[in-house]
């Protein structure tokens, strides 16, 4: 079964009150290390939505959900060190625009004829790239206070 949605008002106006944490990041090589927390996101908007269910045995479903149009804007706070020394921090904005995305959810129970699911995992996830329409980086990029 497939399932196209065409109006997203009612389910946008749900989703963007939603405030999705995210995990630290950190990243680096032998120069610099760069480290992302507090991270966030918010504004979430769907303009492109695909439902599909299966039934694949007599005890697992799946649903997935595709969306080949999403928004998002991230908050996060950055810092960087270069060696021993400070390198800088601030926090930052990062909007993600006409982005991608599935995931797959199989839902089990031990006979679907006779019993609603009693559990659920995620069998796939999967972006198919974040469309970064603006990144910006506040605060003092030289370890300066300022």
């Amino acid at each position: 079964m497939h399932r196209q949605l065409q109006d997203y008002q009612a389910l946008n106006a749900i989703l963007s009150q939603i405030i999705l944490p995210v995990s630290d990041h950190t990243t680096g090589n032998a120069l610099v290390d760069i480290e992302l927390t507090q991270i966030s996101c918010t504004n979430i908007q769907i303009q492109n939505l695909h439902v599909d269910h299966a039934k694949l045995s007599n005890t697992t479903q799946r649903l997935s959900i595709q969306s080949s149009d999403f928004d998002l804007d991230c908050t996060y706070r950055w810092s960087y060190q270069v060696g021993f020394l400070d390198g800088g921090s601030g926090v930052g904005l990062a909007g993600f625009r006409q982005s991608q995305m599935q995931i797959d959810f199989d839902f089990t129970s031990p006979d679907f004829e006779e019993y609603p699911p009693d559990d659920f995992t995620i069998s796939f996830c999967r972006d198919d790239g974040y469309q970064v329409s603006n990144l910006e980086f506040n605060g003092d990029g030289m370890g300066l206070s300022g």
